[in-house]
């Protein structure tokens, strides 16, 4: 056998190491490949995961914009959380919350055209009419009518009931009992009872004992006619007995008819363990006009034009102890007008204070049922009817007016609702937002979204010019867009 000669099989060692190099460079490649598709995917799983949270985003805030009540995105409104469905049913969430001291109602102005507080008694109607309320009706537990009414409750913007979530009750129709023209929201998860969530204003001082006892004065006119009104003028200060008492043991009634009118100066007034039955008294407490003073016939202020609002001095009166307002007669129907006047710290003013506490050397207020308005009496109330400790009674009924345009606040209340009252406007309500005398401030939201659970991946801030609440969302403005890492 012949042995190999020269470099005879050289190219195969050459073939070889050839395919050796390939192999790890090939390999070295797929490597590079196999990396770029990961992060290629990762990238793609970015994008997308960015323009879900992206798409949900711009739907939350489209529904924030949308809420005719400007509540959603305050600390105040219902819950402001949103699943929108995405692509492979992979869902995003959007949380949105208000940014420190935006839509917050501004100080001791009041939200709620309607509030009550108790969590176990109702927001209760009876009757055979309909009760309107002009601004926002909450209740910490069911909106009720009975058995034997006809009778709704209408906000002319939004409702909210708590407790067990009930917005609406039966009567004899088995229809909707409870409409709200901007939304209802019925919930069984309620907030902490018994608290104001916006509005704790500030108790006045302990008013000292009147000056002078009350002072009568008799205006022109024959004696029996209808022109000749007699006037009985009060001062601010502590009243420890009824202004009637007062009057009996003054002998002050047995010289004034009693369809006199009591006249309660501007300033303050406390009643302790006073139960205040103003009988057939038509009764003003606060500024009245001068013309209202001087006319030979004291007029009726059925209207309310009793009240000079323009004044700049705060009338209120205090409830402490087991003290009782009463306007029930029957007879004459009289009339009750409570001017609360302007302060530029508390608008609307409180009207009637029922005190939540031993404050000042005053009582708290103790009585179950603290104001009984109804029958016959016209009730005129401008300012806040202010008990978030105890319950009111107001009726409503034929030949009479009611107005409370401060709001009220109570622990609970039950309203009864005669179909011959002839009132067409609200009786209830809260003076107009705009945006030169503001309810709250306008609201400013941050939205976060996050994508099928995980980790937050977008954030943005929303600020709505709400016209100081007169007209939710009016203007948007986009302030902050960001991706998070």
């Amino acid at each position: 056998m012949k042995k190999p000669k020269g470099d005879a099989g050289a190219s195969l060692l050459i073939v070889l190491v050839f395919l050796l190099l390939v192999s790890v460079l090939v390999l070295s490649l797929l490597g590079f490949t196999q990396a770029s598709f990961e992060s290629s995917d990762a990238v793609r799983e970015s994008r997308q995961s960015t323009y879900a949270a992206d798409a949900a985003t711009e739907y939350a805030i489209a529904k924030v914009k949308a809420d005719p009540s400007g509540d959603v995105g305050t600390t105040y409104g219902p819950p402001c959380a949103f699943v929108v469905e995405g692509v492979n049913g992979r869902p995003s969430t959007v949380l949105c919350s208000p940014a420190p001291g935006s839509g917050v109602v501004l100080q001791n102005r009041a939200l709620n055209a309607l509030l009550t507080l108790s969590d176990t008694e109702p927001l209760a109607l009876t009757g055979t009419f309909d009760l309107v309320v002009d601004g926002r009706i909450y209740s910490h537990d069911d909106i009720t009518t009975s058995t034997s009414s006809n009778s709704f409750i209408r906000s002319t913007a939004t409702v909210i009931a708590e407790g067990d979530g009930q917005c609406s009750a039966v009567g004899n129709n088995p229809a909707e009992r409870v409409v709200a023209d901007k939304g209802k929201t019925c919930r069984s998860a309620p907030t902490p009872a018994g608290v104001d969530p916006q509005w704790t204003p500030s108790v006045m001082l302990r008013p000292a004992a009147p000056l002078l006892p009350p002072q009568l004065s008799c205006l022109p006119g024959k004696a029996g006619k209808n022109d000749d009104k007699d006037l009985i003028t009060f001062s601010p200060g502590t009243y420890v007995l009824s202004p009637v008492t007062i009057l009996k043991t003054l002998d002050l009634a047995k010289a004034c008819d009693e369809d006199a009118t009591l006249y309660f100066q501007p300033g303050v007034y406390y009643l302790e363990d006073v139960t205040f039955d103003l009988g057939k008294y038509n009764v003003v407490f606060g500024r009245a006009t001068g013309t209202w003073l001087t006319s030979k016939k004291i007029a009726t202020p059925m209207d309310g034009t009793a009240c000079d609002n323009g004044g700049a001095t705060n009338t209120q009166l205090l409830l402490g102890g087991s003290s009782v307002l009463i306007s029930d007669s029957s007879n004459d129907s009289p009339v009750l007008s409570i001017c609360a006047g302007p302060r530029p710290t508390d608008k609307p003013a409180i009207a009637i204070h029922g005190l939540t506490s031993a404050v000042g050397g005053m009582k708290a207020l103790s009585s179950p049922v603290s104001v009984r308005f109804g029958k016959e009496p016209s009730i005129f109330v401008h300012g806040t009817l202010y008990l978030p400790t105890s319950r009111g009674v107001i009726s409503l009924h034929n030949r009479t007016r009611t107005v409370f345009d401060g709001g009220i606040l109570v622990w609970a209340l039950t309203a009864t609702l005669n179909a011959s009252s002839t009132q067409v406007d609200a009786p209830i309500s809260l003076p107009a937002c705009s945006a030169l005398d503001p309810c709250r401030s306008d609201r400013r939201v941050v939205f976060t979204a996050a994508v099928s659970g995980g980790p937050p991946v977008l954030r943005s801030i929303m600020s709505f010019d709400d016209q100081g609440g007169a007209t939710p969302a009016s203007a948007t403005t986009l302030t902050q867009w960001s991706q998070l890492p």
